[in-house]
């Protein structure tokens, strides 16, 4: 991390210091809910694939993609500081 901190001032200070930038922070919060959602319709085509390739693998990601369906708006409440 210590390299990657050397590279970034800003990326170090939003991970080690009290430092905030609101901005910054709400930018942070839309690419991980986009990345949910992203990873959401992978996962979705992936139960859709396997299901009538290996039961058992779509039964399990469905669990998987059960639990995880919803951290978006854990995320998208953050959003309104």
């Amino acid at each position: 991390m210590e390299k990657e901190f050397e590279k970034d001032p800003i990326m170090k200070g939003f991970h080690t210091s009290d430092w905030f930038d609101e901005n910054y922070y709400k930018r942070h919060i839309l690419e991980c809910v986009t990345r949910i959602h992203m990873n959401n319709e992978l996962d979705a085509n992936a139960v859709k694939k396997s299901s009538t390739e290996n039961t058992e693998a779509a039964k399990k990601m469905s669990f998987y993609l059960y639990d995880e369906l919803g951290h978006d708006e854990m995320f998208i409440k953050d959003l309104n500081l």
